[in-house]
């Protein structure tokens, strides 16, 4: 992400408040209420730091807050019933396909998480 990404974001109002970033080994926090982007380590505005023009396409890392991924509930499923009809069948099928896909969306979110873990490793 580069400094303009973010200053369009802030000026169209959807920078969410505590967005954090690394720019030139110094971390910055956006603060919503004051909507300012400061250097957290000494309060100096972004704008106090560095010229905004000479910056404007200069990239970022973008830290992520360390969300805690919500468990899969587990949801029972009978199939004791021998015989269905085809209204059931497809029902059934409807619902086993979301449970799949809601498992797969979350392995899938588990899976990145733990490569961004890996390649921070490399990286020390």
């Amino acid at each position: 992400m580069k400094i303009i990404d973010i200053l369009v974001k802030k000026a169209n109002g959807i920078l969410e408040d505590g967005f954090r970033f690394k720019f030139k080994r110094k971390d910055y926090i956006y603060n919503k209420h004051q909507d300012t982007i400061m250097r957290i380590a000494d309060d100096i505005f972004l704008g106090q730091a560095w010229t905004i023009e000479d910056i404007l396409n200069d990239e970022v890392e973008v830290i992520e807050e360390n969300k805690e991924i919500e468990e899969v509930e587990y949801i029972s499923y009978n199939f004791t019933k021998t015989s269905y009809t085809p209204t059931e069948l497809s029902k059934n099928f409807e619902t086993i396909t979301e449970l799949l896909n809601k498992q797969s969306n979350k392995i899938n979110k588990l899976v990145r998480a733990v490569n961004e873990i890996n390649k921070k490793r490399e990286v020390k």
